[in-house]
């Protein structure tokens, strides 16, 4: 299993370096319905729908239209599990003011508190050893981020409750933050991912294995 840190529309970059590669999980901010760009977009589904699912998977971060993922095959989904990886998916802007709802922000760009409710649930009952998600919980936005950032999103605030929940997976890979970040906190391992960044864990997925 690889993975890959947020593309920002690098459609071409993102198509040779996945080219190669069996098993990939993008983690969010590909890009797609981002600046209003109809031919663009209309390219990004037929090259994303070109794609074998489950080979070639993506997340969706704060710089993705939501409706634009809603049938698309290569697209995890808002939260769940993946082969014994559990995902979420969105994140808060926090220069949302800086941008236009509907071309460059969506409302929805977060998932609603019961959705993130039911996630957590779902982390607690299936205890994976593998978390992927955009962004990342507070206290480690706290590590990556170049800038204070004051507001507690409820994305960042749910996977806080999820970092210091009872069980604690084994890694925990991120995007959004715009660093490359490796760093064991609580016993966990986080990694996190700059912009198209590849990793390629030590461990063989699903199973953890060391």
């Amino acid at each position: 299993m690889h993975f890959i840190g947020d593309v920002h529309g690098k459609l071409t970059m993102y198509l040779k370096m996945v080219s190669y590669l069996k098993d990939t999980i993008q983690l969010g901010d590909f890009g797609l319905g981002f600046g209003g760009n109809m031919s663009r977009d209309k390219m990004y589904h037929d090259k994303l729908n070109e794609m074998i699912a489950d080979r070639h998977m993506i997340l969706r971060g704060n710089h993705d239209n939501p409706a634009a993922y809603k049938n698309l095959p290569t697209y995890l989904g808002d939260y769940g599990m993946y082969k014994g990886i559990f995902f979420i998916s969105g994140a808060y802007s926090i220069d949302k003011c800086l941008r236009t709802e509907g071309v460059t922000y969506w409302s929805d760009e977060e998932l609603r508190i019961v959705e993130l409710d039911k996630a957590i649930s779902l982390f607690n009952k299936e205890k994976p050893s593998v978390v992927i998600s955009h962004t990342c919980p507070l206290e480690i936005i706290g590590e990556t981020s170049t800038i204070k950032l004051s507001i507690k999103s409820r994305t960042s605030q749910a996977l806080q409750a999820i970092m210091d929940s009872n069980h604690k997976p084994k890694e925990w890979i991120f995007g959004h933050m715009h660093c490359s970040y490796r760093k064991k906190v609580k016993g966990i391992n986080f990694v996190g991912l700059n912009e198209m960044e590849l990793y390629t864990p030590k461990y063989t997925l699903p199973e953890w294995k060391d």
